[in-house]
Formats: structure tokens, sequence, C-alpha cells
């Protein structure tokens, strides 16, 4: 295949991923340039600053059908605005990136695979059910990854047997190529002797991921990838873990923070005044209750246990504060902390949240606290200083309103 067909079979299906609502897919393949090259075993996309690069091997071109190319173009889509590429990149051990790749495949093509019946992906491509028991569309990679890390724990050498020979749909060795490797260091093509080497394109910037965030704001809110979907699934929440920084406790003090005290004098206990008749003594009662307001991103993307503390801080009574409880995806659902459950499931959209404060809430809450990995176009809050956004590691503060307050929190057993 010449680079002319490949070019044409492109944009033939840049239309038919738009008239399938494949936004995002149509946006990434739109931003990207394109290129054949032997180096890649069947396709790759790097990203560096804000230059996009997809690789095609020919022959793997010439062998699938225009469905398949479509599941392929989506695919490497998704790692982009999924930003895989960084986040495979900021671990150390070869080990732990050879299974955050294989958690990558699995989310991408079961969310593929769950959004888009017309699609087709090549060959026997890694999923939930073969890779963890359970479809991942609805799961972050690292929760995926830990899941990986429990059954290692189980089934030891077993499972490193059974994986060892996974391959995924499209290659990413470039996504951590070595700038000195020699052999990626050639041309794509003799016949283009100055084409892009692969190696100095795999290099994630934050003008890489500031492309990505400017890209998904202003796509179609009609992509089921993009995150627009309310599907009110319900999803089990876990008990709560201990975390290296502990959000529970982070939780505990602004709540208590935020309460006003009036301060009373009045005379000592009866029983006291023959030994203290001119003391006057203190007493501090809460002015009034503070309002708090708990929105979930319930989306799939947050991790199972900052639901779970969450919940955990939403059923505790305090005399100074009223918590209420909500979660979303691109709506919001009311939530009881007593069921251990919470709705969501379709894409992330916070500007829900202030929807919902707006139509249902009496008073703007005295501080509301946002879970969610940050994924999401950015909202317009009415009092953006109110705002603390609660973020796991992998969590992004781009879309966050200035003024706002980010927390990040890591736990010790993501499941």
């Amino acid at each position: 295949m010449s680079e002319h067909d490949l070019h044409e079979r492109y944009e033939f299906l840049l239309g038919w991923l738009q008239r399938r609502r494949a936004h995002i897919a149509a946006a990434v393949m739109r931003l990207g340039r394109l290129r054949l090259s032997e180096h890649v075993r069947t396709a790759a996309i790097v990203a560096r600053g804000e230059e996009v690069w997809l690789y095609f091997q020919p022959e793997f071109c010439e062998r699938i059908n225009n469905a398949e190319l479509a599941g392929v173009l989506t695919h490497e889509a998704l790692h982009f605005v999924l930003r895989h590429q960084q986040r495979t990149a900021s671990l150390t051990a070869q080990r732990d990136r050879y299974y955050f790749r294989l958690a990558c495949e699995a989310v991408v093509n079961d969310l593929i695979l769950a959004s888009f019946p017309e699609m087709k992906l090549p060959g026997d491509p890694v999923t939930g059910p073969w890779l963890v028991g359970r479809d991942t569309s609805q799961m972050a990679a690292e929760e995926v990854m830990q899941l990986l890390g429990h059954q290692r724990v189980r089934h030891g050498r077993k499972l490193d047997d059974r994986l060892a020979n996974a391959e995924t749909l499209d290659d990413h060795s470039p996504w951590e190529a070595d700038p000195r490797d020699a052999a990626l260091n050639t041309s794509a093509s003799a016949a283009r002797p100055r084409a892009e080497p692969l190696s100095t394109m795999a290099d994630w910037t934050d003008e890489t991921s500031a492309l990505v965030a400017t890209l998904l704001m202003n796509l179609s809110p009609n992509d089921p990838c993009f995150g627009t979907v309310a599907r009110g699934i319900r999803r089990r929440v876990p008990p709560a873990p201990n975390c290296r920084k502990s959000l529970a406790q982070f939780l505990e003090d602004m709540a208590t923070g935020i309460a006003s005290y009036d301060a009373v004098w009045t005379t000592p206990n009866r029983k006291l005044l023959a030994l203290y008749p001119r003391v006057v003594l203190p007493s501090y009662p809460p002015r009034y209750e503070a309002d708090i307001l708990m929105a979930i991103d319930a989306s799939g993307s947050v991790p199972a246990r900052f639901l779970s503390v969450a919940l955990a801080f939403a059923r505790q009574r305090r005399p100074q504060s009223r918590v209420r409880l909500i979660s979303f995806d691109t709506a919001c659902y009311e939530a009881s902390a007593q069921e251990g459950s919470v709705r969501g499931g379709g894409g992330t959209r916070v500007q829900a949240v202030e929807e919902y404060i707006q139509a249902e809430l009496p008073a703007y809450p005295d501080l509301v606290f946002l879970l969610t990995d940050g994924q999401t176009p950015s909202p317009c809050p009415r009092h953006p200083e109110r705002w603390i956004w609660l973020l796991p590691p992998w969590g992004s503060t781009g879309a966050v309103p200035r003024g706002s307050r980010t927390e990040y929190f890591a736990c010790t057993d993501l499941p």
C-alpha cells in the first residue's frame, strides 16, 4: 500500500467516523500526521509537544477492512485523549509498564466494543474479560492494573505465562522509545529519507496535555467516548482503605474548618460558684450549620477507593454541618451513603453539578467537594472559590476554574 492509497482510505473513514458520532476519533485523526512505517508492528500513535504522528505498517493496512481500520483509528485516538503514552512513561519498572499497557489496551477495546457496534477490532484483541475477567470500559487503566496485581498475588507465574505472549492491537513500544536506538532513528521509508523517526516523537509534554484539553473542549457533545451519555448505572463501592495522604482526614478537617461559632459568655456551674463567684466562662455554640455538597464522578474513571472514603465521610453525623451526597456522569443523581453504591457510568460533565445546585438547592453550598479525574469540559460555577477538586494521581487540572482549589490523593490499595 502506498501513502497515497492510505490517505484516500483515511479521508473516507474520517467521514465514516463522523457519521457514527465518533467525533473524538475524527478530530484526533485530523490532528495527526500520517506515515507508513516498517518500524511498527501494526499501528502506533505518538506525540511530542503539539505534534501528533500516526504510523501504520503497510501490510497490516492492506489486510484489514474498513470497519477494522475504523476500529484501529478510534483505538489510537482513545490512547491519545486518555494520555496513555504519558501515563505509561511515568512508570519506572519495565514489568509495570508491560502490565499497564495491557490495561490501557483492555480499557480502550472494551470502550469501542460497547460504544460503536459498527466497528471491528482486527485479530484477537485484548479485552477486559480476557485480561481480568470483567468488562473494563468504565474503569481507569490504573484500576485494571491493580486488579492484575491482585491476580498476580493469587496465581503468580501461571498468570505471567498466560500474559507473556499477549499482543496489543497496536504497537506501544514507540511510547518509550530510546532516542539512541539506531534502528528507530532510520527513516520511515527509503523513498522519504527525511521522514520523522519514531523515537524523536515519543515525548509527551505539557503542551500535549493542553492540546488534548483544547480538543476535548471543542468537540461535539454526542460522542459516547467523550462522556456525554447519562447512563445511571449503579456501581458498588468497597469498604474504605487507608490512603498515603489521608483523604478521610482532609475531608474532616475541611468540614470542621468552615463551621462558624459565636462566643457566649456565661456564669459557671452553680456547684462552682462558691469557689469562683466572679468567673464568667465562654461557650462556643455553632452560629449555623454549614452546607456541604459532595459530588462524586461515577463515570468510571475515579478509583472505587475514593468513592468508599467519600461515602464513609457522608455517613458520619456532624453537629456543625450538613452533607448532601450526589453522583454524576453527565447528569446528577441523588445518592445515599447508606446504600454503598452510586449511579453513573456515562461520560463526565462537571457543569451538571453546577446545574444541580442552581435547580435543586435553596442556597449555594458553603463547600463543594468534587471527586473526579478532571477529564471534563470546564464548568462555570457561580462560586468557584467554594469548590475543592479531589483528584487521583493521574487527574488533570486543565478544566479547573480559576479560584478553585485542587488536591491530589493516592490510595495504597486501589482495587
